[in-house]
């Protein structure tokens, strides 16, 4: 997957080169062409192992490329999205009359295992306004994390879970 990520960005920017220009609509159609190459040369890609690493050989399909950068997409929509409601949600949370925020931590069980989709997750829930994460366990079963509200613990685990980390498994795993 790095690999490919690796040709696809080389190819936009042999594509800016090519004309001239370092604007985003030129970036974003390298990158668009760099896809649609790495989709018509996939077998020939997976047909030559002596430059490939082994783990990008290692069972994709042809539209699987496609199908993580779009996943990859989605992370961030959704990912702005979530920074925007908690805004909204911080905001509220002090401009109400009496401040009553229920703070808290909770442990929030790891589906992500690499050291980088972890990082990622902890960085993506500290960027969000009125979360932070405070702690990874030694065995990367938990990440703690620090709510300036929270209603019912569960429920933001699951929130977490099914918003960040599925969508980074879906991009990463």
């Amino acid at each position: 997957m790095l690999f490919q990520i690796g040709i696809n960005l080389a190819v936009m920017f042999v594509w800016a080169l090519l004309n001239g220009r370092f604007n985003a609509a030129t970036l974003l159609t390298g990158y668009l062409v760099g896809m649609a190459l790495l989709f018509l040369f996939q077998r020939l890609l997976n047909a030559a192992p002596y430059y490939l690493p082994a783990r990008a050989r290692a069972g994709l399909t042809r539209l699987d490329y496609l199908r993580r950068f779009l996943a990859g997409m989605e992370l961030v929509a959704v990912f702005f999205w979530e920074v925007v409601k908690a805004n909204i949600q911080v905001a509220m949370l002090v401009l109400r009359p009496k401040f009553r925020a229920r703070s808290g931590i909770i442990a929030l069980p790891l589906a992500v295992q690499s050291d980088w989709q972890i990082t990622l997750l902890a960085n993506m829930i500290t960027l969000t306004p009125g979360t932070i994460t405070v702690h990874v366990d030694r065995e990367r079963r938990y990440l703690y994390v620090h709510a300036v509200d929270i209603d019912d613990p569960e429920a933001l685990k699951q929130s977490i879970k099914e918003t960040f980390e599925r969508r980074i498994l879906e991009v990463f795993g």
